[in-house]
Formats: structure tokens, sequence, C-alpha cells
């Protein structure tokens, strides 16, 4: 045992020792790890915890007015729907909720409260004797007892009540709510009589004594103490539980109307590997109560939320799943890179020990062990990373916006311990398989090898390339006639989106396709390069650019991540962009400006909801406009039209406008219409009975400008028939969604009132200032003569969506993997090429022996550097746009039923494409300064003695 243990002590300080033995490489393999840990940790994580967050929220929500906790049961008896019991018969049910409820229910209980109350009982002043009157008793009240009550009221008169004698004349000393005694006019001391008609004459509770001995308050309405609203106490009698159990309850049959047990328990440890055992532990504890009391049942509790919170963690976690794939995959590039470098730099070492007799598993359990060491750092260092990633994923607004207020509390989801094995897995592996091939080799086969022409990769033997382009072709082609992505025939189809993953993977794999096919020609691009270097008299740039051509392989694998980063982060942060531009135009498209606003200019119109009928304007534009936060305002119609044409009846919506005024309000863009919006509202303006048509419309039934259409136009006030001249054509206007309204017809909304002989109904759209307040704008109206208004604004809306779990994860994920794969790649291309200069220390000796000049042999590094994440860059770009204007389109569900409007505008990431400029061009610069000071410390004599070694 001891030599076992002494064995594998010097197994990991041999591993050890290796690795500080390459300390730069050491780190660079343990950054790229740790990043892709966290990322692959971070994904559970999230899911878990936002999922928890929407959880309790709606848990929260559900409890209505009341502040129950989100994780809290009520066991309910109700006597009014089964029949009244006695004491003796719930005490048995009373037993099993505070002995075993906890454990049935799977759940540690931090909370009991039992409440109980009899029948309704008439209650009437002591000199009354006329109790079968109803009409003479002050109200109808219950005795009741709750649990814990004194420390959750004031008492605000009197004191608690004092247990009442046994005897069946004893006086029942009770307390009452303030508003129950204020509206009787209860003073304490006083006497009143409960009478209950149910009972028999000779029943010692059919009339019964209560004296109030004190008035109480809820201390904190808000406490999650009272299961119901405090106001149901209100004509409650509370007595102590000694008074019910010894005074009220045996002297009177089924004394229990109702019985409610209310339980706080312990949510913290619920997670999606629990829903199903809770669920089936709340129905068997159903099923016990009521064999314990018959017609005991559940009231609430949090299990019908149970499913739809583990159904939110899974499409989360598949959601956010494929969306990281390309930025892991671009992570483990990294890391076969970095791994290949340390392998390469350490296989002489290895084949000495081949060679001296150690066995090829031996090899390659010391490089697993390496990876081990590595995998246990990268996952503690990945662990806290990936909950700091899940707090800023928590707190995005949009791409690269982490300004939102997180309020996310991590929860640790229970297949953590799988996505650790999992990890841990993948760091040895990657350590493993580059170690496999070299481990095979002893110093004479490994010299052999080392001198062989290398081969062309096996990609492109195989034309992988190619093939990927043909499948990626044909998709392509499928996704081009459907029309999107994906078509849904309703919203609740959502869920067949993730049944084909591949469908968001087509992008990243694209560009894959596309950067493996550029390479593919790399060697005839370099080779026109080298010609027409060829006859210029620079010898350092020719042999720099030749051996480029004659070996490119040995930068195919930092060209791959360099280009397939620069792609995937035009085509990611494009996506986002674009996602985020088109909320704030659908809802702006939705609202039609700033702010759209309703004047109320009678109360009829309160009642009428959403419709426009009873919001006539009373307010002339112009004074709206004096407002100091009002910048323009313009007034806009909507109603019913239709067009009775030779080829059929069309029901469509006209859109009546200001043409003066509309401009500089509404919110326009530029696919709007074939021209300019000023041009169209001039065409208005020339005619007052023109009209602009949705071009579809116009194409459907050959219609041309110039011709009249006859429409019939429909609103509150009555119907307008009038024929309208067409004066232009639109594919699109605010507020107009083409399969729900029809056919588009835009016109002078003036016009339309002159024809109706009346103003009828429509909205004000304004343009504001910053500083616009909607309840100073309302009270300025109702100054001006309105009734009120009804104000409708985009910006609530877009924040709503913002804030929106699935929305901040997707774009939080984006972000961090934007950063962390740009920041690796820099780093790994640093490290390679730094390496890959190294390794020529010897090539670049001769030439300077040979008479290769210091400033020729510092141009030509620049030239091959420079060349290099010149070729990386222009490519990267292409692809990255050409992917984004071939993709970003159809990545919206297309729904039969709804459509999308306004439609996709692909927003290029500018801003970000030029920072993957910059963050290159500097590392250009730190790898030239390294190789400047490299190159000037050389020593011709050393560099060639080496030459004669090796």
């Amino acid at each position: 045992m001891m030599k076992t243990l002494l064995r594998i002590r010097a197994i990991v300080l041999i591993a050890l020792k290796r690795l500080l033995a390459q300390r730069l490489l050491s780190v660079a393999t343990l950054v790229g790890l740790t990043i892709a840990t966290a990322l692959i940790l971070t994904i559970p994580v999230y899911s878990e915890s936002i999922a928890f967050r929407i959880l309790t929220q709606r848990l929260i929500e559900d409890s209505e007015q009341v502040n129950r906790p989100p994780f809290s049961y009520m066991l309910s008896y109700i006597g009014s729907w089964n029949e009244p019991v006695d004491w003796e018969d719930a005490e048995p049910l009373d037993t099993f909720i505070r002995d075993r409820a906890s454990a049935e229910l799977g759940l540690d209980v931090s909370s009991l409260i039992r409440h109980v109350e009899t029948m309704n009982m008439r209650l009437f002043p002591s000199n009354e004797t006329n109790y079968n009157d109803e009409r003479l008793a002050l109200d109808y009240v219950t005795f009741g007892t709750t649990d814990d009550i004194i420390n959750n009221i004031d008492i605000l008169e009197g004191n608690f009540p004092a247990p009442a004698d046994t005897s069946p004349d004893s006086v029942v000393e009770v307390m009452v709510h303030e508003n129950f005694a204020s509206e009787f006019g209860m003073q304490i001391g006083e006497v009143y009589l409960s009478f209950d008609w149910r009972l028999e004459p000779e029943n010692p509770l059919q009339i019964t004594e209560v004296r109030v001995a004190g008035i109480w308050r809820e201390r904190d309405a808000s406490s999650s103490y009272w299961f119901y609203l405090p106001s149901a106490f209100e004509d409650i009698l509370l007595v102590p539980q000694e008074t019910f159990i010894n005074r009220i309850a045996p002297y009177t049959e089924q004394e229990i109307n109702l019985s409610v047990w209310y339980l706080i328990t312990d949510g913290s440890g619920v997670n999606t590997s629990r829903v199903d055992d809770l669920v089936t532990r709340h129905d068997n504890t159903a099923k016990l109560l009521d064999q314990l009391l018959p017609g005991a049942y559940i009231q609430a509790s949090p299990i019908k939320e149970l499913k739809p919170y583990q159904r939110t963690t899974n499409i989360l976690t598949l959601t956010l799943t494929v969306f990281s794939i390309p930025v892991i995959a671009l992570l483990i590039l990294f890391l076969i890179m970095i791994v290949g470098l340390v392998v390469e730099r350490q296989r002489n070492e290895m084949a000495v020990l081949r060679s001296r007799g150690t066995a090829p598993w031996q090899i390659i359990g010391l490089a697993g062990v390496e990876g081990f060491i590595l995998g246990v750092v990268a996952l503690i260092l990945g662990f806290g990373i990936a909950i700091g990633f899940s707090q800023v994923m928590g707190a995005t607004r949009s791409f690269m916006d982490f300004s939102l207020e997180s309020r996310f509390v991590v929860s640790i989801p229970p297949t953590i311990g799988t996505t650790i094995g999992l990890a841990m897995l993948f760091t040895v592996l990657v350590r493993i398989f580059p170690t496999i091939s070299a481990s095979r080799h002893t110093i004479i086969s490994y010299k052999l090898d080392n001198s062989r022409t290398n081969q062309r990769p096996i990609w492109q033997r195989l034309g992988i390339d190619i093939l990927l382009l043909v499948v990626i072709g044909y998709f392509y082609y499928q996704i081009a006639q459907q029309g999107g992505l994906i078509v849904l025939e309703s919203s609740a189809d959502i869920e067949q989106v993730y049944d084909q993953p591949l469908i968001f993977l087509l992008p990243p794999l694209t560009i894959l396709a596309f950067t493996l096919f550029m390479l593919r020609l790399l060697p005839l691009l370099l080779r026109i390069l080298s010609g027409i270097i060829q006859l210029t008299n620079s010898v350092g740039l020719l042999i720099v650019t030749r051996q480029l051509e004659r070996s490119p392989q040995t930068y195919y694998l930092p060209l791959i991540l360099m280009i397939s980063t620069i792609s995937l982060g035009i085509y990611t942060a494009s996506f986002a962009r674009t996602i985020d531009r088109y909320l704030i135009e659908q809802q702006f498209y939705r609202t039609g400006a700033d702010y759209a606003v309703r004047i109320l200019s009678s109360s009829d119109a309160l009642n009428t909801g959403g419709d426009d009928t009873g919001f006539v304007a009373s307010i002339p534009v112009s004074d709206l406009e004096a407002m100091d936060t009002v910048q323009s305002v313009a007034r806009i119609g909507e109603y019913e039209a239709n067009a009775n044409l030779t080829s059929g009846n069309v029901v469509g919506k006209f859109i009546g406008i200001d043409r003066a005024d509309i401009g500089s309000v509404v919110f326009w863009r530029e696919d709007f219409a074939n021209v300019r919006l000023g041009y169209l509202t001039n065409n208005l303006g020339i005619q007052q009975d023109s009209v602009l048509v949705s071009r579809e419309f116009m194409q459907d039934r050959d219609l041309v400008v110039g011709d009249f259409i006859p429409l019939q136009i429909n609103s509150n006030a009555g119907s307008v028939t009038t024929s309208l001249q067409i004066v232009g054509s639109l594919d699109y206007f605010p507020r107009w969604y083409p399969e729900r309204d029809g056919a588009l017809f835009v016109g002078n909304l003036e016009y339309i009132f002159e024809q109706a002989q009346t103003e009828l109904a429509h909205r004000m759209l304004l343009r504001v200032t910053d500083n616009f307040d909607t309840r100073e704008f309302n009270r300025a109206v109702i100054r001006l003569g309105a009734v009120g208004s009804i104000i409708d604004e985009p910006y609530s809306r877009i924040d709503r969506e913002q804030a929106r779990p699935e929305r901040q994860g997707l774009f939080g994920l984006l972000s961090i993997g934007f950063i962390t794969s740009s920041v690796a790649t820099m780093i790994g291309f640093l490290l390679y090429t730094i390496f890959s200069y190294q390794r020529r220390y010897v090539e670049l000796g001769i030439l300077r022996a040979i008479g290769l000049s210091q400033p020729s042999m510092i141009l030509s590094v620049a030239w091959e550097l420079g060349l290099l994440i010149f070729i990386g860059l222009i490519v990267g770009l292409g692809i990255g746009l050409a992917v984004s204007v071939l993709y970003i389109p159809y990545m919206q569900f297309v729904s039969n039923i709804s459509g999308i409007t306004p439609p996709y505008l692909v927003m290029i990431a500018w801003t970000e494409i030029a920072q993957i400029i910059g963050l290159f061009v500097l590392t250009f610069a730190v790898i030239m300064l390294i190789l400047l000071v490299t190159l000037n410390r050389m020593r011709i004599f050393e560099a060639v003695k080496l030459g004669e070694t090796l």
C-alpha cells in the first residue's frame, strides 16, 4: 500500500515538474480549460437559477393579495362543502399534519399555523330577547382560534381573552377587530349574545354570553403569517385555544365548520430532479388527508407550478447549450492548438523515454495525470467563474450591455455532478489524445517522422470542406423556400424548434465550411503573391512567402481558429444587434411613435376598453404642442374599410393622417415604401380625395397610380362612402398588420372628417422630450377640458422584454462567448506564433549567417506575421459578413398565423468588427515586439552551432 502511494506521489511530482517546466503553455492551457469549464457549468447553473426565480415569482403571484411564501401549503377542511365535524374527528388529521406532514411532503416545515372556526351565528346586544328575528342582529359572526396570533397583532384596548370556565353557562371572553368594533360601537367589557338558530333550545351553546376583552389590529398586513387577508378575520370572535377546546367543543356537536393548517416549508433545495417526487408526495398526502378526515384537501401548494418549472429549465438549458456549442468548439480548438504546442515541445523527451524502455501507456498515463491536475484547478476556478458568468447573464439588458439590476440568486442544479464529471473527462482527454500519437515514437522513428514532408490535412484529402458546402447549400435552399428556419403553425408548437438543433448550428457550420474551403485555396493565393514578389528585389519577402506556400499546413490550425472566431464574432454580434434593434422597432411600430394618446372627451369613453369608440380629441393639436415636454403632434385615425371592386369586396384598414405633421412624429423605416415618406405625404397634399395603398393589394388587382377606389369607411359615428384616387403605394405603415387587418389604405384624416360631417375617434401621436411625464401630461389635458387620457408607449414593453430570463440568458451567453473566444484566440495566435519562431530559431540564424541583414530579417518576420493576420482578418470579415447577410433574415420564427411585421433588417455590428480588428492589430504589435527583442538578442554562431547539433 505504501509503495503504491509513493509511486502515485512520484508520478504527481513528475507531472507537476513537467507542467512547471513549460509555465507559459501550462498557464495558457489552464486559461482555456478554465473558460471552457466555466461556460459548460454556466448553462445548467443559470438555467436552474433563473427557472427557480420564475417559479418563486409565479407562486407569489398565485398568492393573490396575501404574502404567502412561495413554498407554502394550505390544508383545509370546509364544513359548508361537506358538513361540520367534531373536534375529536379532526384530531387525527391534526396529529398527522404536526408529526408527519414534513416527511410526507418531502420539505422541511419551518412554520405551522392552525386556524379553526365554528359555523356562523347571529350576534345580538345583551338586552335583546327576540333572537329569531335576524333583522335585530348586529351581524353574523363565528368563534375562532388561530395559533400564535398574539405575536402578530397589536391589542389597541383591553387584553388577550382569558380562557373560559368549562361550565356551559360561563361567559366567553373574545377579541374583536378594530373595524368590527368601530362599526358597531363596541367597548371593552361590554357583553353580547351569540345565537345559533340551528341548535335546539336546550343546547347550552344556542345562546352564549360574549364579553369583549380586547380590540386588536394586525401588526403587519404584509407579513407571511396571514394565510388569509386580515380583513377575513374581522367578523371572527377570537378566543384562546383552551376556550375553544374546553368551553365550546364539549357542549355541541359539529363545532368545526372550517379548519386550516398553514404550512411554510423550506423550498430552497427544490430543483428539477425533485419535481416528480414532490408531485407524487403531494398526491399521496392529499389521499391521506381525505382518509383521515373525509373532505379535507390541499387548498394551496406549489405543485401546479412545478411542472412548468421543469419544462422552463429544460428549454432554457437546451437553448443555451445549442447557442454555446460554437463558442465551446472554438475553445476546444484553442486547447488542441495549445496542447499540440505542449506535446510538440515534449516529443523529443518522450522519444528518449521510449528509447530507454518506457512503455507508451506510461507516457500516456503521465499526460493523463497532467490533464487531471489541470482539470482540478480549472474546475475550481471555472466553478467560481461560472457563478460570476451567471450573475452577469442575470444583469444582461442586451448584447454587451450588463446594466440591468440583477436579482439573481444562484441555484445549483441536480445534474451538476454529471456536468463536472464530463468537464473533468474532457480536460483529461484533451491532454491525452495528442500524446497517443507522439508516444509511439522512439528517438529514431521520431527523427524519421520529423524529416518527412508534411502531407495535406485529412479534411482536404477527404474533401470534407466540399461535402460540407454541398450539405449546407441544400439546407439553405430549404430554408429559403420555407421563408425561415422553421415555420410554426401555432404558438403552441414552439417546442418543435428544439427538435432540430441542427437548424441553429447551420450558420456556425457554414462558417467552418467556408473557412476550410478558403484554406484549400490559400496555397494558390500565396503562389500568385510569391510570383508578384519575385518581380521585386525583396529576397526576404520572397523566402517567407514561398515558405508559407510550400507548408501552409503549419499555420492551418491558428488560421482556422482566427478566421472562425472573427466570422463567428461578426455573425453573433450582428445577430444580437439585429434582434435587439428589432425589439425596439417592433414596439415602436406597434405604438406608431414615442407616445400614442387617446383623449377622453366624455365619461362614456372610460368604459370602451381598447376600442377607439368614444375617444374623440376635444383638445386642439396646438394646445398639446404648446406643452414644454411635447415637441410635435400628429393625429391618426384607424377605421375598418371595405373596397368595393368589380373583382369583389375587399376588407382592409383605413388609416387617416395629418399629412403635414405625420413625418416629424411617426416611426418610419426606409423599407416601408419604395420612396421617402415626405414624397408620399406630398402626393396626398395634391388633392384631398387621394389615398396610398398597400403594394400587394395593388399588384393582386392590377391597380396603378391614378386609379380610383370606392371605399366604405366604418367608424363609431357611422359609415362614410367615398371614392379615392391612388397616389402611391406602401409596403408597411405603423400599426398596420397585413395578416390581421387585410389591405391598407392611408389617406387624409381631415377629408374623412368632412365627409362624415363630424370629428371621428382618433389618436394623437407624440414626439416628446426626455423629461416627458405621463402623469403631468394627463393632468395637463384635464386642465384643458378633457376627462382624461389613455397613453400607450413602447418603452415599458421593451424593458419587460429585455428582462425576460430567456432573452437575458441568450444575450448574456452571446456576449460572454464573444469576449472569451476573442481573447482566447488572441492568446492562442500569440503563443502559436512565438513558439513557431522559437522552432525556427536555427533557420533564422542560418539566414543571418549567409548574409541576410537584420532589417531585412525584421521585415521578413513582420511580412509573414502581418500577411497571416491580414489573411485571417480579410477572410474572417468576408465570411462573417456573408453568413450574417445569408442567415440573419431567416433567424426568426415564421408563423403562418401572425407572420413577422415589420420584417427583420440585418444590423451589421460595425462596432464589434472594429473591436476585432483592433484586437488583432494589438496582437500583431505584441508579437512583433517580442520577436524584435528575440532577433536583437540572436547570436549567429549559437544558432548555427545548435543547427549542427540538431
